[in-house]
């Protein structure tokens, strides 16, 4: 059995026979793709434009492989966002948004249900982003980084923080308008 350690949320985990790799900061996302695309034949065309930082599926001969990495800003409220995301993509693929909505629930007080969330209306292509979203609020207020000042953060931030701010006055009927 493996262990997954997301250092940013704070959270260990036991992930069965799958491997997590966090690649840490890296120079160039479009070229860390290509590097990983020469270990893993499934990993092909993925497009990093625009993008801070990934979390890609690679097949391995006998199991599969889960990478994070982002790109430095040297800017610390967006580079915990950037990895919280994306540990918290991680998490979700393999399966325990459990641990985190409990860990958010004993340190912060707020009562956050994935399942809840997903079924509230929200456009599938944006669905896992908010789930990351939730995991990158929790980081950073863990931290008191201001939610207020960060830059370049996308629409589906908002939604995030909406539902989180709505979830720790213990309201549960969440809609995305």
């Amino acid at each position: 059995m493996f262990i997954a350690r997301f250092q940013i949320l704070g959270i260990t985990i036991p992930i069965g026979v799958g491997v997590y790799h966090d690649d840490g900061f890296v120079a160039s996302i479009q070229n860390h793709i290509q590097k990983l695309a020469k270990t893993y034949p499934n990993i092909r065309n993925i497009s990093s434009e625009g993008v801070g930082g990934m979390c890609i599926e690679g097949e391995g001969i006998l199991r599969t492989h889960l990478h994070v990495f982002y790109k430095d800003t040297e800017d610390e409220g967006y580079n915990i966002r950037r990895r919280a995301h994306e540990e918290t993509h991680a998490l979700d693929f393999f399966g325990r948004l459990d641990v985190l909505e409990r860990r958010i629930l004993s340190e912060q007080n707020v009562k956050i249900n994935f399942p809840e969330l997903r079924d509230a209306g929200i456009d599938n292509s944006i669905d896992g982003e908010v789930r990351a979203e939730i995991g990158a609020i929790y980081s950073l207020k863990k931290r008191g980084i201001s939610l207020d000042n960060l830059k370049g953060c996308p629409e589906y931030f908002a939604i995030a923080r909406a539902y989180y701010e709505e979830r720790k006055d213990g309201i549960s009927n969440f809609s995305k308008n």
